[in-house]
Parts: C-alpha cells; structure tokens; sequence
C-alpha cells in the first residue's frame, strides 16, 4: 500500500488541486483525511498539510495522541459503527473531510463519502476520486483556542526522515553525544 500511495502522489504535479482549496478556504478550517490511520496515507496527509497548512485530524508520525488513536478505532474500520465514527468525527473538530476513494483497496471508498453525507455533509469538491465535504457532523467549527493549542503542542517537525537525525542534529546540540548517531551523509 505504501508504495501504491506513494506512486500516486509522486510530485507538486500530481497533487489534488482541492488541497489548493483547503489551503484558500476562508475562517477556521480543520480538516481530516480518509483512509484514516492508513500509514501510507498518514504520511502524505502530514506531507499536503505542509502546503495547504491547516490544522490536521490525522497525520502522525512516531507519537500518537491518545485521542488519534481512539478515533483510529472507529475511523479505519468504517462502515463497522457508524455511530461511533459520527462521534468521532464530531468530537475531533474537523471541519472538512477530503476522502480519497480510489484509496481504499477493498473498494469501499464511496461508502465513506456516503456516510458523511448521511450526516449532513456536501460534497464541494471533487477531483478524480477525491472527494471534499463540508461542513462535517453537525457543522460545529473548530475553536480557534483548540487550534491555537494544537499548533503549538503539535508542530510538524519532519517532513521526511533520515535515520539517527529525527530529534536533533549536532548543529543544534553540540553537547549531545548522540546527536550525529547513525547520521546518513
């Protein structure tokens, strides 16, 4: 799946010009991804997060909240609860949701976008199989105090990883003698 993911999304040319959307949106905006707690997916939500710079449901990497992991629950199995994945939208702030249909292996990406729909969602944007969808639930926006939070507590601090330089660099701690371990040069 990685790799499919990846081929998919190789360049600034193949990506989905409704990040461009997300990312010209007016207000408050908050958006979350499907496939969710995909790993694949996760990487290339953080990634597009990094262009179109909204607050982001999804898109760990190497530390998950306990709160991700508990909408992970409800959100990566869909259509298993639907009740429970409504709330888990809910409670997550999201105030978009972009849904990559043609992500889903087993085919069931338009049952996604069928269920937010069912909820109240509009489908707003569309382009190939990726569907955008506003406003989320029961419409309720993400608080600008929330998102403050989140953006100070959560900043993005890779886009890619080496191994041995996630955590720091011996430019940036001279004193730590394990800055510079494994470094690929």
């Amino acid at each position: 799946l990685m790799s499919a993911a990846m081929t998919a999304h190789s360049g600034a040319d193949t990506m989905s010009p409704l990040y461009r959307t997300v990312r010209d949106l007016p207000g408050t905006v908050a958006l979350i991804e499907f496939p969710f707690a995909e790993p694949a997916y996760e990487i290339l939500a953080t990634y597009y997060a990094g262009f179109h710079r909204r607050p982001l449901v999804n898109g760990y990497s190497g530390f998950f909240p306990e709160d991700y992991l508990r909408r992970a629950t409800f959100l990566s199995h869909i259509p298993f609860d639907l009740d429970a994945a409504t709330r888990a939208v809910q409670s997550s702030g999201a105030t978009h949701a972009l849904v990559h249909e043609g992500a889903f292996q087993d085919g069931r990406g338009h049952e996604v976008t069928n269920w937010l729909v069912s909820t109240g969602a509009t489908v707003t944007g569309t382009f190939g199989s990726d569907k955008l969808l506003h406003p989320l639930a029961d419409g309720t926006p993400m608080t600008r105090e929330y998102a403050e939070r989140r953006i100070r507590w959560e900043p993005i601090h890779e886009m890619s990883q080496m191994k041995g330089d996630e955590e720091t660099h011996p430019l940036l701690s001279p004193d730590d003698e394990f800055a510079d371990f494994e470094t690929w040069d």
